[in-house]
């Protein structure tokens, strides 16, 4: 039998400034841990309008500029037997996006994270939990030059 995989979006989002500042939020929903902004699809919208809506629901940004959609890839398992919208998933996958924001303030939705923080690339690569997201940030630095 196939594996089904929940298709996600991941965003590296970031301030410009003389040194870029990355967006880091605190997960509590599952798990405890710092990651980027990430969100799964809802039924069949496009990349770039989940990349909005997840980036709206977990930041309150809501004025953004999509620099990129990369080749980066994430792929990671879910628990075993995970279910999400009545299907059950072996894990989670999807390309990484290099977002611009323009405010600061965020509001983080409570109901996946408790805070938040703006960081420098080797800050954001200490702090990050998963090596994955480690790699993503690693790869639009040096890719978009960005560090």
């Amino acid at each position: 039998m196939k594996r089904k995989y929940r298709r996600y979006v991941f965003a590296v989002a970031f301030l410009r400034r003389k040194e870029p500042q990355f967006l880091l939020l605190h997960r509590t929903k599952n798990w405890k841990g710092w990651e980027l902004p990430k969100g799964g699809f809802q039924d069949c919208e496009k990349a770039s309008v989940c990349l909005n809506r997840e980036l709206r629901e977990e930041t309150g940004q809501k004025k953004i500029k999509i620099i990129a959609k990369t080749r980066h890839f994430i792929k990671y398992p879910f628990p075993k037997g995970f279910l999400k919208d009545g299907h059950i998933y072996h894990g989670a996958k999807g390309y990484v996006f290099v977002v611009e924001l323009f405010s600061k303030k965020v509001k983080v939705d409570k109901n996946e994270h408790d805070k938040y923080m703006w960081l420098g690339m080797n800050e954001a690569m200490e702090i990050l939990t998963h090596k994955n997201q480690k790699n993503a940030l690693k790869y639009v630095c040096d890719r978009y030059k960005l560090s």
